[in-house]
């Protein structure tokens, strides 16, 4: 499943101050992005298609029912925390939900059981519930339109749909809505009420217990005629389902349940069952697959270059007048009380105090010698200290970690187990890349050149034994004993591209003989990192001690024209406390 695209050249940079981060998604009705509120919590703006902003009558109604839909209280909503139906190009922004929505949960991982519908069905009942007391009517309750939570299903895009129905484009016989979950009211161009909603209610469960819409697939005529005409194929559907399902799609209206009503039948299902949405309620690989929701996963869109200083003007040149007759000194009286034998001061002479230019020149001359004797001589000493390996700077294999004033030091690794400290990198939210050292130091195994890099490692963790790296990759330990970072620095098959090696990864550890047991993918998201085009690929996998899941994100790019991969292992209850290492990792890797 996607889970944030990275922005394109079409895509907005900022929404009315609302700095964009990534694109959540498209629809008939526009674009999703991903912002953030001045205080930090996460929303998802919704920019509405061009061709409905340019009409008024959707304006207005946009305007109508923004209104009503911030008046929606209740917990299985995305509220609706800013808009502006006036703006050149209409938006509206609500709470970010970190999870799939129905549509892409199912595709993906299938039917859901019957007890995950039920307390599907009894939250967006909930949900219309609120919607209808706001004095709204969903219209298009779909699939993609209910998100799923780690504490409970969501409903979106309310209040949306009516101000669409006013547009010239249904005024010219298009219809607004998905025509598979349409009601025969709707379909029939009736009055539509509270009750075409739970229409939709009952196709919303048939879709998540079978994966099937309930009445086909094929061409929307035909479809738009089963709705009308024939009754509702429900035979994949679980039989504890199918009644509700078949009660909420009951072709009159005044036949269907009420959202209160459906919540009590699904508590009446689930007796002796919790209906309790605060443990997982999801299938369990449905539940992992929520991490890659959360909104640090979301690519970071490439800084704009630092503008560049504006050039300086030439300096002129200033015309100094020619230096004028020094006039003689006023003329001075013997001094009577000098002593024999003492020399007369250049006060008492009138003569310039200034050395002359010949000793001045003689001068600057030994000093220019003694400073170049000296440095050749500390260059010899420095030699031979290193030779004998009793110098400060590591031998080959060596090791030369040392605790830094911050909280990691920056290693620059050239390929080969050796290892030396350079300055720490500043305590900045972007690492300062120290001055990279002289590329042809150290030994490459790769037999390319210049495969090594600079990167900031935390205390605490320890470089494992060069016995134990393969001859392209370089481990670090954390201090749990279990977390590991890799680096590699091998050369896959040109020409190398990010995005096709994370899918290669991934058709890998899928098949039966892989290594990673109890393979669960998370994501795959394409990024611009450090100028280049890059793939992460997150997933999941049972440890082959019996551990439990680990947590795995491989980052594939390129850096100075080379291929690199940074992966970073941790158990799946760790994740969430090393992303700051992970983050530390990413912004201060440097290839040289």
């Amino acid at each position: 499943m996607a889970r944030f695209s990275t922005l394109t050249d079409d895509d907005p940079r900022a929404v009315a101050g609302y700095a964009i981060r990534a694109r959540l998604g498209s629809g008939g009705m526009g674009k999703v992005y991903l912002s953030f509120t001045p205080g930090g919590r996460p929303i998802a703006i919704k920019v509405v298609r061009p061709e409905y902003a340019e009409d008024e009558e959707f304006r207005r109604r946009f305007r109508q029912e923004i209104g009503a839909a911030q008046r929606v209280q209740g917990m299985y909503t995305a509220p609706v925390v800013d808009a502006d139906a006036g703006a050149p190009v209409p938006w509206l922004a609500t709470a970010y939900v970190p999870g799939p929505s129905l549509h892409e949960a199912v595709l993906e991982y299938g039917p859901l059981p019957a007890g995950t519908v039920f307390r599907l069905l009894a939250g967006t009942a909930e949900a219309l519930t609120g919607i209808h007391a706001a004095g709204l009517i969903h219209r298009d309750l779909k699939p993609a339109n209910v998100l799923l939570a780690e504490d409970g299903p969501r409903v979106i895009d309310f209040g949306i749909a009516r101000a669409a129905d006013a547009t010239t484009l249904t005024r010219t016989g298009a219809k607004v809505g998905t025509p598979a979950f349409m009601a025969p009211e709707q379909v029939a161009g009736k009055a539509i009420t509270t009750a075409t909603d739970v229409f939709a209610l009952g196709h919303l469960a048939v879709w998540a217990a079978t994966g099937r819409p309930a009445f086909g697939d094929g061409p929307t005529e035909a479809i738009l005629f089963r709705i009308l005409n024939q009754a509702p194929d429900l035979e994949a559907c679980p039989e504890e389902v199918r009644e509700l399902a078949l009660r909420c799609m009951a072709k009159s209206a005044a036949d269907r349940p009420t959202p209160t009503e459906v919540i009590e039948e699904c508590r009446s299902a689930m007796a002796g069952r919790t209906m309790s949405l605060a443990e997982s309620w999801l299938p369990p690989d449905l539940s992992r697959a929520l991490a890659g929701y959360r909104t640090e996963m979301a690519p970071v869109p490439p800084r704009p270059p630092a503008p560049q200083p504006a050039p300086q003007p030439a300096p002129q040149a200033v015309m100094h007048p020619a230096p004028t007759h020094r006039p003689a000194p006023a003329p001075v009286a013997p001094d009577r009380t000098t002593r024999p034998g003492r020399r007369a001061t250049a006060a008492e002479t009138g003569r310039d105090s200034a050395m002359p230019m010949a000793t001045m020149v003689t001068l600057a001359a030994m000093v220019t010698a003694i400073v170049l004797l000296s440095t050749a001589v500390g260059a010899v000493l420095l030699s031979k200290s290193r030779s004998s390996g009793n110098g400060a700077g590591p031998s080959s294999g060596q090791k030369a970690l040392t605790s830094g004033h911050g909280t990691s030091d920056t290693v620059t690794v050239t390929a080969s187990p050796r290892e030396r400290v350079v300055p720490p990198p500043t305590p900045d939210s972007t690492p300062v890349s120290s001055p990279p050292p002289d590329p042809h130091e150290g030994e490459d195994p790769s037999g390319q050149g210049g495969s090594g890099f600079t990167l900031a490692i935390p205390n605490g963790w320890t470089r494992r034994a060069s016995s134990g790296d393969s001859p392209a990759s370089v481990f670090w330990d954390a201090p749990d004993g279990v977390s590991y970072l890799q680096v590699d620095t091998q050369s896959w098959n040109s020409p190398f591209t990010a995005d096709a090696q994370a899918q290669q990864a991934d058709a890998r550890a899928r098949k039966s003989k892989s290594p990673f047991k109890g393979y669960s993918l998370i994501g795959m998201n394409g990024l611009t990192y450090q100028g280049n085009t890059a793939a992460d690929w997150e997933f999941t996998f049972d440890d082959a001690s019996g551990a439990g899941r680990v947590h795995s994100k491989d980052r594939f790019f390129q850096s100075n024209g080379r291929p690199f991969a940074i992966y970073l292992r941790t158990p799946d209850s760790s994740w969430s406390s090393m992303q700051d290492e992970l983050a530390g990792f990413y912004g201060s890797f440097r290839a040289i």
